[in-house]
C-alpha cells in the first residue's frame, strides 16, 4: 500500500461492525463539526453510490480515512494499572500507568503527535483489540509513565474502555463466545435496589427501636449512636475509595448492624457486671469498656480473617460482601470501644450521668452444661448425620450454577400459575434423554415483585450451558394447545409512520413491557436483515412520565414503554420493518434476568470456595493457638464452627424434601451457590464470636488455677449466656 510521509491508510471495524471515519468538509445545516469522529455503518451499503447519499443525508461533504504510524509498538503488555477516575473538573475518565518499555515508547509516541499550535491539528490515538478499533481518543500532551483517557464518558462506556485496557494486557485471543454471563433487567434490578433498601432501613430502624427498648434511655441512644455512625464510615469510606456498592454488599452492610450492636452488647452487660458487684458507676464504666475490648478485639479479629479470605479469593459478587464485612468490623470496634467510651465518660465526669437502667433478659443463671453434654453430643450427632445423609443424596444437584455451571432466567407469565404445574410442564420438555444425551437437571423457583401478581414470576436453574437454547425449551414447555404463549411477551403497538421534516420517516411504538433502547436497536437490526433492507440505525427517543421525548445515548440502560425511532429512509421501507419487528416481538417472552456459567468458571468457583473455607480455617487456629497459647482452643472453636457449617449444610440439603409441604413459609429447594458460600463464612465468623467471648470468659474465671475444671466452664457460659441470647436475637431481627 502506498504512504505518506510514512503515514498507511488506515481502514478497520470499529465495535460493533462500524468503520471509523473523520470529517473533513461539512455542510451549513451538518450536526457535526469538522475533526468529529463518526462511526460509519460502511458494511451496511452495498456501492460507494448508497454510501455518499448516506453521507449526504447527515450533510457530511468530505471525510479522511483515519491513519497509523507504527513504529514504537505500543502494546498491552506496557499497561499497568487500568481503573476507572475522575478527572481535574470531576468527570469520569480512565487511568492508567506504563511498565517497562512502556513509558519510554509511548513517550516519544505521544510526545510527537501533540496537537500542533500552529495549524490546530490534533492525532488520535487507536486502541484496538485482537484487530478491531475499539476508541481513538486525541492526543492531548505527552505521556510516559501515567495517563488519562477524558471525554463525555457515561459509566458504561468508562467500564467496557477498562475491560478493553485490561483485556489488552492479556497474552491471547479473547475468546467471542463469553463462558460466563450474568444480565439483569432494568425492571428486576431496580426491584432488587428497593428492596434491598427496604430491607437496610427496616433492620436498622427494628435493631434501633429494640437497643432504645433494652438499654434504657442514657446507654441506648449511645448504643443507636455509634451504630449510625458506623454505617456512616462504612460508606464515607467506600466512596473514598470508590467502592461500589454490590447487593451482595448490601447484605455485608445489613450483617454488620448485627456486628456493631455485639460490641456494644458486650460492653453492657461487662458494665452491668460491675454494678451488680457493687463497684462505683466511674469504675464500672472504666472496667466495663477495658474488659470488653480485649474480647471484642479477639472475636472480631477472627471475623476479619474469613473477610479477607473472601476478598482475596472470592468472586467479584463476593467481594463486594466483603468489602463491606471488613469496614463494619473496623469501623465497629471504632464506634463501640473509642466513641462510645467517650460519651460515657464525659457523661460521668460532667455529672450528667448518674445511674444507668437496663432492662435484664436473664437474671443469673446456673445451668450445668457439662453434665447434659451427652445428650447434647447424641443430638448433633443424629442431625448432622442426616444432613450428611441428604448432602450425599442430592449430590451434584445440592450446587447451584455457580459451581455446577449451567444457565438460569427469570420469566412473567400472563396469568397466575401453581409452582408445582410450571414444573409439571417443564419437566416434560427438559427430561427428553436418551443414550446419547442425558436429560437436563433444573429446578423452579417462585419469584416476588412489586408490580406482578403472586404466581406470575419464576427463576429457572438448569444445567444447560446455552441461554437460546433454554428460553426456547421454556416457550416450547408453556405453550398452550391453541398455539398461544403462557409467557408475557413485549406486545408492541405501531403508531402511523409519517414523513420526518428533515427527512427520512418517523413512528411511535409502545410496548406492553418496558425496553431498553439497545435490545430494541438489537430487534430493529434483526426485522431489517431478515427483509433484506440495508439501512442505518435509527435515532432513538424515550417518552418519560410527563411525555417529554428523552433522547438515549449510547450505554443508556433507562427502560421506556413508549418510544420515538427516527429512520433515514422511506416511510414505506420504515413500515415494512417495524411491521416485521412488530411480529417479531409479540412472540418475544419478557426476560427479568440472564445467568451463565461455564463449565472452567464453575470448577474455578468451586476450587476458590474450598480454598476459602481452608485456609480460613487455618487462619483462625493460628490466631487463636497464638492469642490463648494452648492448640486445644484452636481445634475446640474449629470443631464448633465444622459442627455449625455441617447443621446448615445438612439444612440446605433437606430443603428439597420439606420444601412441598413447607412452601407457605418461604423454604425451597436451596442450592449452595457463591451468596451461600460467603453466608457460611459468615456463619464461621458468628460462630467464632461466640466461642471466643466464652474462651476470654474461661480464662478470666480460670486465673492462674493450673487446671480448668467442668465448674470453671459452666460458671464461665452462664455469665456470658444473656451476652450470647442477645446478640443472636438482635442478629435474627437483622436477618428476618
Amino acid at each position: 500500500e502506498r504512504t505518506v510521509n510514512g503515514v498507511k491508510p488506515f481502514k478497520v471495524d470499529v465495535y460493533p461492525g462500524r468503520e471509523l471515519l473523520r470529517v473533513s468538509k461539512r455542510s451549513a445545516d451538518c450536526q457535526f463539526q469538522v475533526g468529529d469522529i463518526l462511526e460509519i455503518p460502511g458494511a451496511d451499503f452495498r456501492d460507494m453510490a448508497q454510501f455518499a447519499q448516506y453521507l449526504e443525508q447527515i450533510g457530511v461533504r468530505d471525510i479522511q480515512v483515519l491513519m497509523y504510524r507504527d513504529e514504537y509498538n505500543v502494546t498491552g503488555k506496557h499497561l499497568g494499572i487500568i481503573k476507572p477516575d475522575f478527572d481535574e473538573q470531576g468527570k469520569l475518565c480512565v487511568s492508567f500507568t506504563l511498565r517497562g518499555e512502556g513509558p519510554r515508547l509511548f513517550g516519544m509516541l505521544t510526545g510527537q503527535n501533540i496537537p500542533d499550535p500552529n495549524t490546530g491539528t490534533q492525532r488520535r490515538l487507536g486502541i484496538l483489540l485482537d484487530g478491531t478499533l475499539l476508541s481513538a481518543p486525541v492526543i492531548q500532551s505527552r505521556i510516559s509513565y501515567r495517563g488519562q483517557i477524558t471525554g463525555r464518558f457515561t459509566q458504561q462506556e468508562i467500564d467496557f474502555l477498562v475491560g478493553v485496557l485490561r483485556s489488552g494486557r492479556l497474552p491471547a485471543v479473547l475468546s467471542q463466545t463469553p463462558i460466563s454471563e450474568n444480565n439483569i433487567g432494568s425492571e428486576l434490578g431496580e426491584e432488587t435496589i428497593r428492596k434491598g433498601k427496604v430491607s437496610m432501613v427496616v433492620a436498622m430502624a427494628s435493631v434501633l427501636a429494640f437497643i432504645l427498648i433494652y438499654y434504657g434511655r442514657f446507654a441506648g441512644p449511645v448504643a443507636c449512636l455509634a451504630l449510625l455512625l458506623n454505617l456512616l464510615f462504612i460508606l464515607a469510606l467506600m466512596v473514598q475509595l470508590s467502592a461500589p456498592l454490590t447487593l451482595p454488599g448490601l447484605a455485608g452492610l445489613v450483617l454488620t448492624v448485627g456486628m456493631s450492636v455485639d460490641a456494644n452488647v458486650l460492653i453492657y452487660e461487662r458494665i452491668r457486671e460491675e454494678l451488680r458487684r457493687g463497684a462505683a458507676l466511674r469504675m464500672a464504666i472504666r472496667n466495663g469498656f477495658s474488659r470488653a475490648t480485649t474480647t471484642i478485639v479477639d472475636a472480631n479479629l477472627t471475623t476479619l480473617i474469613t473477610a479477607i479470605v473472601l476478598y482475596v479469593i472470592g468472586s467479584d459478587q463476593v467481594r463486594g460482601f466483603a468489602v463491606t464485612l471488613i469496614f463494619g468490623i473496623l469501623m465497629s470496634m471504632y464506634t463501640a470501644i473509642f466513641i462510645s467510651r467517650i460519651i460515657f465518660e464525659l457523661s460521668e465526669r460532667q455529672r450528667r450521668l448518674k445511674q444507668l437502667k437496663m432492662l435484664q433478659l436473664l437474671s443469673r443463671t446456673n445451668v450445668d452444661f457439662i453434665n447434659k453434654r451427652v445428650i447434647a453430643a447424641v443430638l448433633s450427632t443424629a442431625l448432622v448425620l442426616i444432613g450428611l445423609g441428604a448432602t450425599f443424596s442430592r449430590g451434584k444437584g445440592l450446587f447451584d450454577i455457580d459451581f455446577n455451571g449451567g444457565t438460569q432466567v427469570a420469566f412473567v407469565l400472563r396469568q397466575p400459575m401453581e409452582p408445582d404445574e410450571v414444573r409439571d410442564k417443564l419437566r416434560g420438555e427438559f427430561e427428553k434423554g436418551d443414550a446419547k444425551q442425558e436429560a437436563v437437571q433444573f429446578t423452579v423457583n417462585e419469584m416476588t415483585q412489586e408490580g406482578h401478581p403472586p404466581r406470575t414470576l419464576y427463576r429457572v436453574t438448569s444445567s444447560l450451558t446455552s441461554e437460546r437454547e433454554l428460553i426456547d425449551r421454556i416457550v416450547k414447555a408453556l405453550r398452550h394447545e391453541d398455539g398461544t404463549s403462557a409467557l408475557q411477551s413485549y406486545e408492541m403497538t405501531l403508531g402511523e409512520v409519517r414523513s420526518a421534516e428533515d427527512g427520512g420517516s418517523q413512528a411511535i411504538l409502545e410496548f406492553q413491557q418496558p425496553i431498553r433502547a439497545e435490545v430494541l436497536l438489537e430487534l430493529i437490526r434483526d426485522a431489517a436483515k431478515a427483509l433484506k433492507l440495508d439501512i442505518a440505525d435509527p435515532m432513538l427517543g424515550g417518552f418519560a412520565d410527563d411525555g417529554t421525548v428523552v433522547d438515549v445515548e449510547p450505554g443508556d440502560q433507562r427502560p421506556y414503554t413508549k418510544w420515538e425511532v427516527g429512520f433515514a429512509a422511506e416511510p414505506e421501507q420504515t413500515q415494512r420493518i417495524l411491521e416485521k419487528l412488530r411480529i417479531t416481538i409479540n412472540e418475544r417472552p419478557v426476560i427479568l434476568q440472564v445467568s451463565v456459567i461455564g463449565g472452567k468458571v464453575a470448577e474455578d468457583a468451586k476450587n476458590d470456595a474450598m480454598w476459602a473455607m481452608i485456609v480460613s480455617l487455618l487462619g483462625i487456629i493460628a490466631y487463636i493457638w497464638i492469642r490463648f497459647q494452648r492448640v486445644q482452643y484452636g481445634l475446640a472453636a474449629v470443631i464448633a464452627l465444622v459442627h455449625d457449617v455441617l447443621i446448615t449444610l445438612g439444612a440446605i440439603a433437606v430443603s428439597k424434601w420439606l420444601a412441598p409441604f413447607l412452601g407457605v413459609l418461604q423454604i425451597e429447594e436451596f442450592k449452595i451457590s457463591l451468596p451461600v458460600v460467603a453466608a457460611f463464612l459468615t456463619i464461621v465468623g458468628y460462630s467464632l464470636n461466640d466461642t471466643i467471648v466464652v474462651f476470654d470468659r474461661i480464662r478470666e474465671v480460670r486465673g492462674k488455677s493450673p487446671r480448668l475444671t467442668a465448674a470453671m466452664i459452666n460458671t464461665s457460659i452462664n455469665q456470658t449466656l444473656s451476652r450470647t441470647l442477645l446478640t443472636s436475637l438482635t442478629t435474627f431481627i437483622v436477618v428476618a
